[in-house]
């Protein structure tokens, strides 16, 4: 499991290595999941860190890492559900317009669908 999350982890990585620089310490965490709630090993491993450090001794919340990486991991399926559905939707009622594709083989619906994520994310008109 979760081959689909590393291949795109390291695709993120290769993407984004000319914005990161070594000298001014900076660290990119590529924030991947599967569309099934399998997250990427970096993103959970960030994520595991950043719950320990804030559950840690002195810390304001007297709770195990787990239970807040837990709630985390809940908030973000609900989230991505929530995101998938827009876009099942708005492909749907896409699918019903007389001209989704346009016989010079583009995909009208691709087209109509990378205007709308913005929206379909809570953006608005981006």
């Amino acid at each position: 499991m979760g081959v689909a999350a590393r291949k795109r982890e390291a695709k993120k990585l290769d993407h984004y290595k000319s914005c990161i620089s070594e000298e001014r310490g900076d660290k990119f965490v590529p924030f991947v999941f599967e569309t099934f709630g399998h997250w990427g090993a970096q993103a959970h491993e960030f994520l595991r860190s950043l719950a320990e450090r804030l559950t840690g001794e002195g810390s304001a919340r007297p709770i195990a890492p787990s239970v807040l990486l837990g709630s985390w991991w809940k908030r973000l399926s609900v989230a991505m559900v929530r995101g998938n559905f827009q876009l099942v939707a708005a492909a749907a009622s896409l699918a019903q317009n007389p001209h989704f594709y346009d016989g010079q083989g583009v995909d009208v619906l691709d087209a109509q669908l990378l205007r709308e994520e913005p929206r379909l994310r809570g953006g608005g008109n981006r």
